[in-house]
């Protein structure tokens, strides 16, 4: 079966959550099924899954036969009578050249909608010429008299609860439909601590969900729930509004600070977001108090509302006539704010009737609206229509090119034809059918090409605006990428200058470190020669001890001879004479040991072997950390680099970090020539360290460890301050030299 579900508005608009779940489940029984929409099919991404066709009404008018099967439809289900709706199935019906089946589905009071929109009542809007009512009337809205003629061409009109009966013309067949909520849509959703962080709710306050849109007709009712949520404040239970979906900018503008400052508008979001956010509510209001509005409608927000399992307050008019005050859901009394603000009061204060309310309301929610089941209903609907033989207005149209008018007087026509004794009154009839059909064709023609080309005009429109907002947002990114690299070019510069200064400080400072040190050395010679001379009884000691450090002065320099005769250490030579001095020059920071610090003797001392009985082996370490040169630091993460041995030669097995509560594995033995240069000893040749440390913010003391084959020792701790992105950091200490 070919199904052509006809939207008076985009994906995004509400009945979509009534028309998507029907074509989706039919779709899935082997229907081809298409939702046409005016304009907007670029929303389509709102609607979870689609398993539908989605088209403009352009594109169905210039291809009727859109369906896979490359024929026209079997059945349109027209959603609501408004002017867009039924301007595009007359035109379609005669473009497909073939009638199909045409069911009008009724979800509002047409009537109401039409004399709150215009400001006037529905018998004077009767009574206007249709050029009057053009400038009163939107496209979007229902025509005052036209659309009570577009019910009578129906086969089937439904209506989504029975009140609306009272608005379906005598002799057109009447069923009721209700909408169905996907049973997987909600299954498995369970309320999310995170997400009331994620909307920054304190612990103690209450939150009460509202997903849906609001027009001109429902923001009275809106009104009065941000005044409830407003007063729940006021009155000492603090309370935060969660919303969706469009609002006007009309509304918004007339919200005071005050009703604003306990709401959260998220806007459009997709609606696979939405069950979380319902999971989330403390309680779900639909606002709102019987009446000309309020009788005729199920909002389409209620079944998922109450599916959802939360406790639902709602006015006790349209579904709330099937469901039981305080059992499945809380009825509002007057619908006042005061009112509302009462109901949930009551539910914070028991949780155990909110919790009854919300098992009852899903219970209620599985029965009366279950999408399977009443998919299945709509597809006998459908059956039945399509066993019965098609109108002949349809014919007639597309022979006369007329509308709907044409039909009804054509119908007013053959229906006096049966009335015998008055053949004035059927010649009279007759006439003014022809006049009406003649007048009619000619005023739907060029509508019709009126319409044909507004539709294009604004789907133009549409992808115009767009594409603007594109270029713009292009030109925009494209600027401050200009922009930055021109702050990038003067930073680089300013520092290149600032680097020359530096430099030039530095050597400066360089020869007069040279100069003070060689007067040093002069100095300590000097006073080296007094003591050795005053030291007599010491001289063959010291003899000895020199000549031994002789020797191992010789073997040092063969080893420095052939590391010196290297390319690579003699293009590195100035920068590291100039390192070596400046460090020499600049006071140094010194890191604390995690366990009591060494002299400096028992720190270069060889430690012996203990014996069997003797006590635990006590390690002393020769180390340094190359990066960083401060313990201050904005970054997520920590990189120590450097190098350490054990003076007696004892084998380091591997190196650790212990910071804020956690354990950081590092590498140890990375080849280190350039110390084993500088300090001659063995070990010292694979001697670098790496460790990668995950930082916290705060201060936190950093403690680095040492395997030796008797276990984990301590080899130096340091205070780390770990602060946020742009904090001013600690600086180095050749920073701290330049400035």
């Amino acid at each position: 079966m070919n199904i052509l579900f006809v939207n008076y508005g985009d994906f995004t608009s509400n009945s979509l959550n009534h028309i998507g779940g029907f074509a989706n489940a039919l779709s899935a029984k082997g229907h081809a099924c298409i939702v046409a929409v005016p304009s907007g099919k670029d929303t389509l991404s709102s609607v979870v899954g689609p398993a539908f066709t989605a088209a403009l009404y352009n594109e169905l008018l210039e291809n009727p036969a859109l369906f896979p099967d490359a024929r026209a439809a079997d059945v349109i289900h027209a959603w609501t009578p408004r002017e867009f709706v039924r301007k595009f199935v007359i035109s379609y019906q005669r473009a497909a050249g073939r009638s199909a089946r045409l069911l009008v589905h009724l979800e509002d009071n047409e009537e109401h909608l039409i004399s709150s929109f215009s400001g006037n009542a529905i018998g004077e809007l009767r009574t206007m010429g249709f050029g009057a009512l053009d400038a009163v009337v939107s496209d979007r809205l229902p025509h005052p008299v036209r659309h009570r003629t577009f019910l009578r061409l129906a086969d089937v009109v439904t209506v989504i609860v029975d009140r609306l009966r009272e608005f379906v013309p005598p002799g057109i067949p009447c069923e009721l439909l209700q909408p169905g909520v996907d049973a997987e849509y909600l299954a498995g959703v369970k309320a999310d601590p995170a997400l009331r962080k994620e909307l920054g709710l304190s612990g103690s306050e209450r939150l009460i969900v509202f997903t849906g849109s609001n027009t001109f007709a429902n923001e009275p009712d809106m009104l009065e729930l941000y005044r409830a949520v407003a007063l729940l404040n006021t009155r000492g239970s603090p309370t935060r509004l969660l919303r969706t979906g469009i609002s006007r900018p009309e509304f918004q503008a007339s919200l005071t600070a005050e009703l604003k400052a306990h709401v959260t508008d998220l806007g459009f979001i997709a609606k696979a977001r939405l069950p979380k956010l319902l999971a989330a509510a403390d309680v779900l209001v639909q606002p709102g108090r019987p009446g000309p509005f309020n009788d005729y409608r199920l909002p389409s927000k209620l079944p998922e509302f109450l599916a959802s399992g939360r406790p639902v307050v709602l006015p006790p008019t349209n579904i709330a006539l099937l469901l039981r005050d305080g059992v499945d859901a809380l009825f509002l009394k007057s619908g006042s704010p005061e009112d509302i603000a009462d109901c949930c009061e009551r539910l914070f204060r028991d949780p155990t009737l909110a919790q009854s309310l919300g098992k009852a309301g899903a219970a209620f929610a599985r029965k009366h609206f279950d999408l399977a089941a009443n998919s299945d209903r709509l597809l006998k609907i459908y059956e039945s229509a399509l066993a019965k033989p098609a109108r002949a207005s349809w014919d007639h149209l597309r022979a006369t090119a007329g509308s709907d008018l044409t039909a009804a007087a054509r119908d007013l026509t053959e229906a006096l034809g049966t009335v015998k004794g008055h053949p004035e009154l059927v010649a009279l009839a007759a006439d003014l059918a022809d006049i009406v059909g003649a007048e009619d064709a000619r005023a739907a023609n060029a509508v019709a090409a009126q319409d044909k080309v507004r539709l294009r005009l604004e789907e133009s429109v549409r992808h115009l605006e767009l594409q603007r907002d594109l270029t713009n947002q292009h030109a925009q990114n494209l600027a401050e990428k200009i922009e930055l690299q021109e702050r990038h070019i003067k930073l680089q510069k300013k520092l290149s200058a600032k680097h020359i200064q530096n430099l030039e400080a530095r050597i400066n400072d360089i020869e007069r470190i040279s100069r003070s040190l060689s007067e040093r050395a002069a100095n300590d010679a000097a006073r080296a020669a007094k003591a050795a001379a005053e030291s007599a009884l010491e001289h063959s000691k010291l003899v000895a001890r020199i000549l031994e450090m002789d020797a191992e002065l010789v073997a040092r320099e063969k080893r420095l001879k052939a590391i010196i005769q290297s390319r690579s250490y003699k293009l590195t030579a100035p920068l590291r004479d100039i390192e070596r001095l400046f460090k020499a020059g600049a006071p140094e920071e010194k890191i604390a040991p995690a366990s009591p610090a060494p002299t400096k003797a028992a720190e270069t001392a060889a430690s012996s072997p203990p014996g069997p009985d003797a006590a635990p082996a006590s390690y002393h370490y020769t180390f340094n950390v190359d990066h960083p040169l401060t313990w201050s630091t904005a970054s997520n993460k920590l990189l120590i680099l450097g190098w350490c041995y054990e003076n007696s030669g004892a084998p380091i097995r591997g190196i650790r970090a212990l910071f804020a509560g956690e354990t950081f594995e590092g590498v140890y033995g990375s080849k280190r020539l350039d110390v084993l240069a500088s300090t001659g000893m063995k070990q010292a040749e694979y001697s670098g360290i790496k460790i990668d440390v995950r930082t916290h913010l705060g201060d936190h003391p950093l403690v680095v460890e040492v395997l030796h084959d008797d276990g984990w020792h301590p080899l130096f701790q340091k205070m780390v301050h770990v602060g946020k992105p742009g904090d001013p950091t600690e600086l180095s200490e050749y920073e701290k030299w330049c400035r």
